[in-house]
């Protein structure tokens, strides 16, 4: 069991280094809109996560590679990521500190939903997590109760690492020009562009 735990812990912790346009939405929010709004994004990429996860635990063939899948999935993410990038780069450059510590329902809503889709029109995202529960049944002899601890280990941990980002960040900002921040806004929104292009090849 706690070979589970650390398996779990350990994946998490992997996944959580990478730099992907998740990383550059949760880090330039925390920066740009503050500590909740960012949070909600992180939360919203976890809850997608656990819902691919689930998907393909229980066997639906939904998600299973063909071609067209690849293609939609690949079209979907890279517009939703173009349109991501030219918002970040064209956006004026405020620092507003009222805005940093006051979150509507609204707001909070539309930061989950934007991680959410920004996760789930990444087909990099749906292929990882269809090896790595594949692998995992495998490797545990489909032992339903072991799964669910180390996929719950690898996602709680991944929201955790967002959440330290998102802290450091936030504590970073006070110290942040609105020159430094628009340089952050274009390289964050350039990667997302590239990263959109890339998908269509």
């Amino acid at each position: 069991m706690w070979s589970v735990l650390v398996s779990g812990i350990g994946l998490g912790l992997a996944i959580a280094i990478l730099v992907g346009p998740v990383f550059f939405l949760i880090i330039n929010t925390a920066i740009n809109k503050g500590f909740i709004q960012a949070f909600f994004v992180a939360l919203g990429v976890a809850i997608c996560d656990s819902f691919y996860i689930l998907l393909l635990y229980f066997g639906f063939n939904l998600f299973e590679k063909s071609y067209l899948t690849d293609d939609v999935l690949k079209i979907a993410g890279g517009v939703l990521l173009i349109i991501y990038g030219l918002v970040m780069v064209f956006k004026k450059v405020k620092i507003d500190t009222k805005q940093l510590i006051s979150s509507s329902k609204k707001d909070k809503m539309e930061f989950f939903v934007k991680g959410f889709l920004l996760n789930a029109f990444n087909p990099s995202v749906i292929l990882f997590w269809m090896a790595s529960v594949s692998a995992a049944s495998i490797q545990m002899q489909y032992n339903g109760w072991y799964i669910l601890l180390f996929f719950t280990c690898c996602v709680l941990t991944i929201l955790l690492t967002d959440i330290l980002k998102i802290y450091l960040s936030v504590k970073l900002s006070n110290k942040i020009t609105p020159r430094i921040l628009y340089i952050i806004n274009v390289i964050s929104g350039i990667a997302m562009i590239l990263y959109g292009i890339y998908l269509f090849f």
